[in-house]
């Protein structure tokens, strides 16, 4: 019997079960995933239930055959009450099978910080230091494609990208190949593989309710703590939406002031020709009027002329 913690969508469950599981428990605690798993995936051999990692109940001790989890243990808030409940519920020679993020450098890091998901910032050691205190025989696996360090291109749909389970191979790696991986090497592994056997005697694990026990920089957030990164990221994606509308709002104006800006220098180029011309006109009326007083002298001129001639014929003897 098959225990998957953390089923989510349920293709994973349904995956086991229909390849050779006698049968497969899909546990996750959301009911909408488990919701969904239920109408997709119907068979004899699996069955989903809505449960809380942390408190792994309903089933007899040493029931389970294997135990699988993956890209799931970094978003439970108390790892310790979850690995506790898998050994709990493992046999004795059962296996326990969990997939992490690869921890391996300051940019891996930073990613997982900035997933507001991610409870648990640890490292492989970190994982492994941990499954020690309740399992005597850990393997680390790294899970490649085509070969250890390639990535293929997640943005394709399955029926697009042609990836297959077949499309992926584990290798055996060593601890220290996982403690640091400069950022300027290809990452060792999409994610880390530890798979965990002999389960130690019940005075050897730590009692329930212990704390983790941290061997590095690794760290655990709180619920609250996460939440309120998940708010603040919602904020600043607002805050985007919002400077993204006023840089829309702002361009729009900047438009329409070059077209004013624009108006504005035709009008007043056509207000310094209107000018230009006024001025030509000024100018030529001043000329016209010029000649009209030239005109009019001339003719005081003659008209006194005229009477000069008139006195003198008046003057005339006999007349």
């Amino acid at each position: 019997m098959v225990l998957d913690a953390g089923s989510g969508a349920g293709y994973g469950a349904a995956y086991l079960a229909e390849h050779g599981a006698r049968f497969v428990w899909g546990v996750d605690n959301s009911s909408a995933a488990v919701a969904f798993s239920r109408r997709h995936f119907v068979r004899p051999n699996l069955q989903f239930l809505v449960m809380n990692l942390e408190e792994l109940a309903g089933f007899p001790a040493q029931s389970f055959d294997a135990i699988f989890s993956s890209n799931t243990l970094e978003h439970v808030p108390d790892i310790e009450r979850f690995f506790h409940g898998a050994w709990y519920l493992l046999k004795s020679d059962g296996v326990l099978v969990i997939a992490v993020p690869p921890i391996t450098n300051d940019r891996l890091r930073g990613l997982n910080i900035d997933n507001p998901y991610h409870l648990n910032i640890w490292t492989p050691r970190q994982w492994h230091a941990t499954l020690r205190r309740y399992f005597s025989d850990i393997q680390v696996y790294g899970h490649g494609y085509g070969r250890l360090g390639n990535t293929p291109d997640w943005s394709q749909s399955p029926a697009t990208s042609g990836l297959t389970e077949r499309s992926f191979h584990f290798e055996p790696m060593l601890m220290d190949d996982l403690v640091y991986v400069p950022e300027s090497l290809d990452e060792p592994t999409l994610t880390t593989i530890f798979v965990a056997r002999q389960p130690l005697p019940v005075d050897e694990i730590p009692p329930p309710g212990s704390a983790a026990v941290l061997v590095d920089h690794s760290f655990t957030r709180s619920l609250t703590e996460a939440a309120i990164q998940l708010d603040v990221k919602r904020q600043i994606k607002q805050l985007q939406a919002h400077l993204q509308h006023y840089s829309q709002h702002v361009a729009v104006l900047d438009t329409r002031l070059h077209q004013a800006q624009a108006q504005h220098d035709l009008v007043q180029r056509t207000l310094a020709e209107a000018q230009q011309h006024a001025a030509h006109l000024e100018a030529e009326l001043a000329r016209k009027n010029q000649h009209i007083l030239h005109l009019e002298s001339q003719l005081r001129q003659i008209e006194r002329g005229r009477l000069m001639r008139l006195l003198r014929l008046l003057r005339v003897p006999g007349r």
